[in-house]
């Protein structure tokens, strides 16, 4: 009898988030204080930098051309995971979370 085993991937992503909130420019041109996202990654000297459009949002962080990770936000929970095209891992919270607002 052949029994296949199922294999939970385990991974840590070092990420931590910096919600940026406001640029008194794009609010005189707008009337709304954008919203930015930026994503630290560490270990690999990475970051990335996104506009919040609407919440929830669900995007790719891309470095030339390529998929890299898969990030969905909403108002409070913050998730993150390796892109793949073969498998689909489970996202990973992310706890690290700064907020800063500008004018």
């Amino acid at each position: 009898m052949n029994e296949l085993a199922k294999f939970t991937v385990v991974y840590n992503l070092n990420v931590s988030i910096e919600i940026i909130q406001g640029g008194m420019r794009e609010f005189m041109q707008t009337g709304k204080y954008p919203e930015y996202c930026i994503f630290h990654f560490p270990e690999e000297k990475k970051h990335w930098r996104i506009k919040i459009k609407s919440h929830p949002q669900h995007g790719f962080l891309c470095t030339k051309g390529n998929k890299i990770y898969e990030y969905h936000l909403s108002k409070k929970i913050y998730k993150i995971r390796p892109y793949s095209k073969n498998e689909e891992l489970p996202f990973q919270r992310i706890t690290e979370i700064t907020q800063m607002m500008c004018d």
